[in-house]
């Protein structure tokens, strides 16, 4: 489970990021002009690289 703190920074870096606590939606994608195709595309694919500050190489929490 993921530590109050840590989860709170992932929050925070979603909603400066894509204006939602939970990450990008339907809308955000749609709002930014993309097609249903790419979309489906960008949900096949991993993401948040930039949370690796606060997560370590072997996806370990820092403390």
């Amino acid at each position: 489970m993921t530590p109050p703190d840590k989860l709170e920074a992932i929050f925070e870096r979603n909603i400066q990021k894509t204006g939602d606590k939970w990450g990008p939606t339907i809308d955000y994608f749609r709002n930014r002009g993309d097609s249903w195709e790419e979309i489906i595309e960008k949900a096949k694919k991993p993401g948040g690289e930039d949370l690796r500050n606060i997560f370590n190489k072997k996806g370990k929490f820092y403390a």
